[in-house]
C-alpha cells in the first residue's frame, strides 16, 4: 500500500530497493497515470508505484 505510514511530520512511503522513505509532498511527487504514481527521492532517483493491487 502506497500510503503505509503516518508520522508527525507527514505521510511517507518506503521506496523499493533501498530508496528510503519519500515524503508525499509536491517536491517529490513527479506525476501519475492510470496505472502508476511517480515519485523522486532526496537523491533524485525515480520510483513508480502501482495504483492497483
Amino acid at each position: 500500500m502506497l500510503l503505509n505510514r503516518v508520522q508527525k511530520n507527514g505521510v511517507r512511503t518506503d521506496a523499493p530497493g533501498g530508496g528510503g522513505k519519500i515524503p508525499l509532498i509536491p517536491k517529490y511527487f513527479q506525476g501519475e497515470d492510470d496505472d502508476y504514481v511517480y515519485l523522486k527521492n532526496f537523491e533524485g532517483k525515480d520510483y513508480k508505484y502501482p495504483k492497483h493491487s
